[in-house]
Order: structure tokens, then sequence, then C-alpha cells
């Protein structure tokens, strides 16, 4: 019987190729596409849990309760992991990290590589396999570094680089101690080397500067929360403020639900999975829709068959397991092409995201299931309406071609057709929506030109600052150039609390930029009030003419001249700024100047109350370069040679300002792109099943269309008479879906300061497009029926 079922059902998918061609076209688009997302999701979902131990490690994070309102820190003072594991038998190892670049010659060029500086006990916690060494020898050597395959593939290939030593610029051999695999792009932190050092072996002073990221194992069946209920005798014993506390994250959770303002590294962000996820399923929706509507049509076309079957003694069942096997069938075809469209689109895929993954995640067990799942679902379900109709319809209708059920057939496709019209406009809606918000971010006022704005990398320049920013000004191309502390999407310097003077029991925050005397003029921050460093020095100590040294000399005995921003003058509620005398905690100094809020991190945030410190002498930060973006590659390579002049040994890195500003909204750039997509995608399937019911609407009222045609119907009022219905459908899908987008848009909308409003004119756009396209696939039908000759069918028999 199972033979014969399946021979029938390939019987039928192949003299309905028409149909079945349309159905699997939809399904292998939308398939493809959902097992991409699908691997996509596995990936993010593995973050950190490819090491054994991963379920018993932990993050501590410093928990501060500020204005009623707990922050959490992820760099914390040093040593309170290895306090911890001292005082609580429950850890079994501790360990730290910080990330740095590590400055060293390779065949006589500067190189540089990103490192964590860390312990030797970050082995035991972090157990990555030994491909050369072994943990224990680490811990023996003391002081030494650590590098990846990645590292002694690039820089020792064909060498054994074990024992052997890596000169730093400051002239430091760092031992090579061991060789370790390369660290999956899977993990919360990347490093090419870990340079192994005591830093977190000092006694824990929690009012010390020196923080880093810390972390514990935890031995077998121990309790984190059990943990934290026995915390109050530490926090005792080493004198915690009473706002302060620590916590414990999973290491495993650090990924997708952690995005702190002093996260080492760029973590991904949970929602963004929900999103993709939401997505894909909306697209398989709509191609689940479209095999319904056209697999229901095409059974009920076979009532009379099903009639037949039945009057020589079909059982029900036999009918019903018919109907899901085919429905099943076209699934199980579609599955194979899908994975093969999935793997072929997979680099293209991971390239739009800025990841390096093997098409692996495709496979795997998780994937595979949930793909099985969706076809045999979705494959029953689809199959399920018609297949239990046809089996409780009575032989006398079935045998007259269900005449009578015309109304209930189409009651019900047009519920899924306003669905599947829904979800089109809802994702039209949002992808303008997300356009207009990333035109809108793109094009913000910062409150500084990030366009010709070249910056160099952080750099401890010692005691040639000023030099060197005086031979870089001697190009005519080189307008400007400044050194500060301020990193355009990382932060603004240093940062500060104090208790508000009128209020104790609230907390005032501030944002420190250390800057040379031109910032300002470099960055071309607008001045409200008062003047700048470099005037103000200038008009006080009549030294215009004066040398470099001169200045700086006198700039030493100065006052600490500073300059805020106009949300910071409006915190501390002064009426006349200029020439004020500051004397707050860390905020200490004479106003001079007030400058417009500059934003230099994303619209995620608000602006901070930034203060701006003079230091004529700054010569730690980064080194913004105002230039003509006329004769970019002469400019660039003065300012490399200028730079090898200065520091020999130092890899030279820039960067742009705007690809920087560029950079923070990276996420939604590529949920724009994704979006859009599948918008494009989610519109060609829905127009593939409105394109097939409306020649099945057609096919099936064409007699009456001949009759009115006789009668002297014209070719506008047959063209209203077969629209109207979908042009109902249409609107009332437009109807549904505002209220949808605008809850869901409203929510991602909420994420940004600075954002769009939900305006009437995209939801216009959006509607007048979805009409356009739509009425585009039924009146090249529809007009082809109403200039044919109406003879041909009144002489049919169908």
């Amino acid at each position: 019987m199972i033979k014969n079922i399946f021979k029938i059902a390939l019987r039928y998918l192949w003299k309905d190729r028409v149909f079945s061609g349309i159905n699997l076209l939809g399904l292998i688009t939308s398939l493809s596409f959902v097992i991409v997302i699908m691997g996509y999701i596995q990936y993010e979902l593995s973050f950190d849990k490819y090491y054994t131990n991963s379920p018993r490690v932990y993050r501590i994070l410093e928990q501060e309760v500020v204005n009623g309102e707990k922050n959490y820190h992820v760099l914390i003072p040093n040593a309170i992991a290895q306090a911890l594991k001292t005082s609580f038998p429950d850890f079994e190892a501790a360990t730290s990290i910080n990330k740095s670049v590590l400055q060293f010659s390779y065949r006589n060029e500067p190189m540089s590589a990103n490192i964590l500086i860390t312990n030797s006990s970050f082995f035991k916690v972090f157990n990555f396999r030994f491909e050369q060494g072994n943990a224990v020898d680490v811990s023996k050597e003391g002081k030494c570094i650590v590098i990846t395959r990645k590292f002694a593939d690039k820089y020792f290939s064909g060498h054994n680089p074990l024992g052997q030593s890596i000169i730093s610029k400051s002239n430091h051999a760092w031992k090579i101690a061991g060789v370790i695999e390369t660290i999956p792009g899977n993990t919360h932190f990347n490093a090419e080397a870990m340079i192994i050092s005591d830093v977190d072996q000092q006694p824990l002073n929690l009012s010390a500067y020196n923080t880093s990221s810390q972390y514990v194992l935890m031995r077998e069946g121990a309790d984190p929360k059990t943990m934290q209920q026995k915390l109050a005798c530490f926090y005792k014993s080493y004198n915690f403020p009473a706002s302060v506390g620590v916590t414990f994250q999973p290491v495993t959770s650090i990924h997708l639900h952690s995005n702190y303002s002093d996260e080492l590294f760029e973590n991904g962000n949970v929602k963004y999975i929900y999103i993709y996820a939401t997505i894909s399923f909306l697209v398989l929706l709509i191609a689940c829709i479209n095999f319904i509507n056209l697999t229901t049509v095409r059974f009920m076309q076979r009532s009379v068959e099903v009639g037949i079957r039945k009057v020589m003694g079909a059982h029900k069942s036999q009918v019903f397991f018919q109907f899901i096997t085919e429905s099943i069938l076209l699934f199980i075809i579609a599955s194979p092409i899908s994975y093969l469209v999935a793997s072929l689109c997979w680099k293209k895929f991971s390239d739009i995201l800025g990841l390096d993954v093997e098409p692996t995640y495709l496979f795997n067990a998780g994937t595979l299931l949930l793909v099985l799942l969706i076809c045999m679902i979705t494959g029953l379900i689809s199959g399920l309406f018609p297949a239990l109709y046809l089996t409780r319809v009575d032989i006398s209708t079935l045998l007259k071609k269900l005449a009578s059920s015309h109304n209930l057939k189409f009651t019900i496709r047009k519920v899924l057709i306003v669905a599947q019209f829904t979800v089109s406009v809802v994702l039209i809606i949002s992808a303008l929506l997300i356009k207009q918000q990333m035109i809108l971010l793109n094009n913000a006022d910062l409150g500084f030109n990030k366009t010709g704005l070249l910056i160099l990398k952080e750099h401890d320049f010692g005691t040639s600052a000023i030099s060197f920013k005086s031979e870089l000004e001697k190009n005519g191309n080189v307008k400007d150039v400044s050194i500060a502390s301020f990193d355009i999407g990382g932060n603004y310097g240093s940062n500060s609390t104090m208790s508000n003077p009128a209020d104790t029991t609230k907390q005032w925050a501030f944002s420190f930029v250390d800057a040379d005397n031109s910032f300002i003029k470099t960055m071309h921050i607008r001045l409200l009030a008062g003047t700048d460093f470099s005037t103000y020095v200038k008009r006080k100590i009549k030294l215009v003419s004066a040398d470099s040294s001169k200045l700086v000399k006198n700039l030493k005995t100065s006052e600490q001249l500073i300059i805020l921003t106009d949300k910071t003058v409006s915190l501390l509620q002064l009426k006349n700024p200029i020439g004020s005398e500051l004397n707050y905690g860390g905020l200490q100094g004479t106003v001079i100047g007030v400058i417009k809020d500059f934003q230099g991190t994303s619209f995620h945030t608000s602006t901070p109350n930034v203060v701006i410190r003079s230091n004529i002498e700054n010569n730690f930060g980064q080194t913004y370069i105002r230039i003509e973006m006329q004769n970019l590659p002469e400019t660039l390579h003065f300012i490399e040679q200028k730079w090898r002049d200065f520091y020999p040994r130092d890899h030279f890195d820039f960067s742009f300002a705007d690809d920087k500003v560029k950079q923070l909204y990276a996420s939604e750039e590529r949920l724009m792109l994704i979006v859009n997509f599948f918008t494009v995608l989610a519109i060609c399937i829905a127009c593939f099943g409105l394109f097939s019911l409306v020649a099945i609407s057609i096919s099936q009222r064409m007699k009456e269309v001949s009759i009115r045609k006789v009668l002297g119907a014209g070719i506008t009022e047959i063209f209203i008479l077969l629209t109207k219905d979908f042009f109902r459908l249409i609107v009332f899908s437009i109807i549904i879906s505002i209220p949808i987008t605008w809850f869901f848009m409203n929510k991602w909308l909420e994420t940004f300061v600075y954002r769009i409003s939900f305006n009437w004119i995209t939801i216009l756009i959006s509607g007048i497009l979805i009409i356009v396209v739509a009425f585009s696939i039924i009146s090249f039908q529809i007009v082809k029926v109403a200039v044919s000759s109406p003879l041909k069918s009144l002489k049919s028999d169908n």
C-alpha cells in the first residue's frame, strides 16, 4: 500500500508539474534561507562552549547601586577573583585578562599582535588544547608568552617556536613557553598570544586604578546562587562599600547577553538572534501559505477521484494518508536542494555579517533536526485540511466536483492570503523604517566633523609628541593635529562619579578627555562661549611668537584649564560658567569655554557629561589629523614616513573617523541588508502564490466571464469583477499590518536615544508598493482573459 501511495503521489506531482514547480520553488527558496539563519543561530549559541569545563566558568561582575539603579562593571579591581578563590573552597581556579597590543620586530619590520595579559591559571579556567608545551611548564616558567597556532604559522613557519624569544619594542625578551590551538571565532575574547604575568597576585585594593576582567572556575557541584549568598563576610573582610558587590555571569552567556560599557571585546546581541529567527519564520510562513493554498486547490480538483475511490471501497485513512504523503513528499524533495542552495549562499551571508565561519553549522545535529521538524510539521499541516475535508465529504458531493463547497474553500483561502500579505507589508514597512533610521544615524550631527579626520592608533609618544605634531603640520594637506585620550566608538578617556553636593543620595557621572591645546580646533567642535585652550593660553601669557619649549615651560606653572560641554554646564547649574573655579572631587579646574555636546559613542546611549582637560604635554592617546582629501595617497605616505622617522620600531596603523562612526552601527547595517533581502524574497514568494491563485480563480470562473462578455460586459467591468476581492484582501492586510509593525518597530527604535518617529508616509509608500506589485501580477492574467474569445470557454465541458 505504501508503495502505491508514493507512486500515485509522484504521478500527480508530475502531472501538475506547473503548480508543483511553483510550490517547490517557494519551498526551496524559503527553506534555503531558513537553513542559513538556523546555521547562523547555531553558531551564535555555540560561543564559549567548546572547552570542556565551560559550564563551570563564570565571569565576575562588579555590581554598583547608583541612584537606586544597578550598574554592572566588567573591569574590576585586580585580585578580586584571587581573593574569592582564597576565601572560599567552592572556587577551583581564578584568572584575569586584559587586552593589549604587543609591538615587536619581525625581519626588521615593526609588527603588532593582539594579545591578552593574564596569569598561568588562565589555562586552568580556559582549558585550551596545547599543541606544544603544557600548562604545567607555563606555570613553572613564570613570566613568559604562550602563542596560538595562527601566530606560530605566521612568524615561525617551518620552525619550532618553543623556547624561542620574542623581542618587544621595549627590548624585553618574552620566552615562548607553549603553543595552543588558534582561539576559535566563537569565543568572547580574541588574541594571537598571551603574556603570562603575576598582575593579580598583589593584595586586593578596592581603591586601586588597576582593573581587569576576571573569571573563576567553580568546583563540580558548586552553585553560583548559593555562593552569592555567602559573600556578606567577604564584603566585610575587604571593606566593600555598602553599594558595591559582585555577581557571577556564566561565560556561555557573555556573547549574547552582555553589552556593558567597559567590555574588552565587542559582543553580539540576543535581540538580533530573535529578529533573524522571526524574519526567517515569516518568510517560511509565506511559503507554507502558498503551499497550503495551492495544495488545497489541487486536492479539491481531485474530488471526483476521491469519490470514485470511496465508491470502490477505499477507507478514509487511505485517502487521508495519500494526501498527507503527497504534501510531505514535496518537502522531502525540497530539503536536499535547499541544503545545496544554503551551502552555496553561506559564504556570502557570512561576509555580510562580517564572519569567517565554515558552513559546518548548517549540518550539525541541531540544525538538521530543526529542518527535519520544519519539513514534517509544515508538510503535515499543509496537507491536513484538504485531507480531513475530502475524507469527510459524502460521495455524492465529491462526484459533483464540490460545487457546493466553493464558498468554504475560498473563505479559508482568503484568510491565508490576508496572512500572507500582512507579513509582506510588515516586512516592507520595517525595511523602510530601518533604512530611514540608518540614514538618520549616518547623517546625524555628532558635534564634530568626521569627514577628513585621520586617526592614528593609541600610542605613547614620549617626549617627542610636540615635535611629531610640528613635523606633520609642515605638510600643506595637514590642517591641524591633536593628541587626545578620546576614542571614537570606544570611550572619552577616563570616567569618574561623585556625589551631588545638593543631594548626596544622587551621583554625578563625568567623562574626562585629556587633550592638547588644538583638540577643539582639530575636531571642529563648535564653541558656544569663552575660548579654546590655544587661544586662551596665547592671550594670557602673551607669547604668540614664543617657541614651543618656552610655551610648555609657562604652561607647567599655569592652572588646570577645562572646557565643559553644554550638557555638563546644565548638570552643574552654572549660570556664568566662564571663569568658574570647580572643585568637585575629580572635577578640578578653571572653566575657560563651553562647547556643543559631541557624540563619541553610538546613539544607543545618550551623550555623557564631558569635561575636556588641557594638557599641552599630552604624550599618550590617539592622534587626530585634519587633512585635505584631494591628495590622500600622497598625504598618507607623508604621514607614514614621519611616523617611521620618529617611531621606527612601532607599527603604523591608521583609520578614518567616518569609518569608525559607521562601524558603530555595523549590526544595524547587517540587519538592514538582511531585512531588505528577506522582504524582497517574501514579496516574490507571495507573488508566486498570488499568480497561481489568480490563475485558478479565473479558470473556475471562465464560463461566468464568457457569459458576461456575450451579454456586453467590457474589459473594465471584467477587470473590476475579478480584482475587487483581491483588492479588499490586500487593503485589509495593510490595515492589520500597521499596529503589528508599530509595536515591534517602536521596540527596536527605543534602543536609540536619537531616532525617527513612526510616520504615515512610510505606511502609505508600503501600501502603494504592495498594491502595485499585486495588481501587476493580477492584471497580467485578467487582461489576457478579458480580451480572449468567450466561445472557446462556452464550448468547454469544464
